[in-house]
């Protein structure tokens, strides 16, 4: 009102912020006892101008399959406490983890849930979870039946 220039200086700090999100599928829906299991899981940073930095994903085999082996693309996998340790991932980059387990238990609706995370803020939470069912079943006991017969001729079935 008295012709002052009034001027309030404040400090501006972008936060990051990325979007990294998790796919887990399997390579089939059931199992038999003894089958080999793969998963394969796909963490995925936004291209959204952010880079991504301390991502991990948490993936701890259900009781009813056998750790055999893993293959990443990026980073390393500890088979005891399920963590896939990813590091640094760019701005619009993927990391893809393969996980190979023996078929052990019978169960049906079985979980293996993932779940990523980063050291940045994630501005969409609801896609760094992701669950896959699958069954284990036994197989049949089969038994063969013979008839006996007191001759058998060449042709004979």
């Amino acid at each position: 009102p008295n012709g002052t220039n009034k001027t309030v200086n404040a400090t501006v700090t972008p936060v990051p912020v990325v979007d990294v999100s998790t796919n887990k599928t399997s390579d089939k829906d059931e199992y038999f006892v003894d089958d080999i299991a793969t998963w394969t899981i796909v963490v995925n940073n936004a291209a959204n101008g952010t880079n991504a930095t301390n991502v991990t994903l948490k993936d701890v085999l259900p009781v009813e399959f056998e750790f055999i082996n893993y293959t990443a693309t990026k980073g390393t996998y500890d088979k005891v406490t399920g963590v896939w340790t990813i590091g640094f991932m760019g701005n619009g980059t993927d990391a893809v983890l393969v996980i190979t387990a023996r078929a052990k238990n019978p169960g049906m609706d079985i979980p293996n849930s993932v779940s990523v995370v980063a050291s940045e803020k994630d501005w969409d939470l609801d896609n760094n979870d992701d669950e896959n069912l699958v069954d284990i079943v036994e197989l049949p006991d089969i038994a063969k039946t013979v008839v006996d017969k007191q001759h058998y001729y060449y042709h004979d079935r």
